[in-house]
């Protein structure tokens, strides 16, 4: 495993049932995809899908970070 895809994981992992944020991520997934489906494929749904996709993967990076400059400490 790469060392960005090793700290992503670790970051994941310890942000664990404790971070609301993360929760929210986790309760919205089912509701973006429900709206998907029921509004179809368009530009409104592609950039709300692309939205919650980078909105989680710039939440789980930011955890990365904090986590990798705490542990290097």
């Amino acid at each position: 495993m790469s060392g960005v895809l090793r700290a992503l994981y670790t970051a994941f992992r310890d942000a664990g049932p404790n971070d609301r944020v993360l929760d929210a991520f986790v309760l919205l997934g089912p509701l973006v995809l429900a709206l998907l489906a029921l509004l179809g494929r368009g530009p409104v749904t592609e950039a709300l899908a692309a939205g919650y996709v980078l909105a989680l993967l710039a939440y789980v990076a930011a955890i990365a970070v904090r986590t990798a400059r705490t542990t290097s400490d």
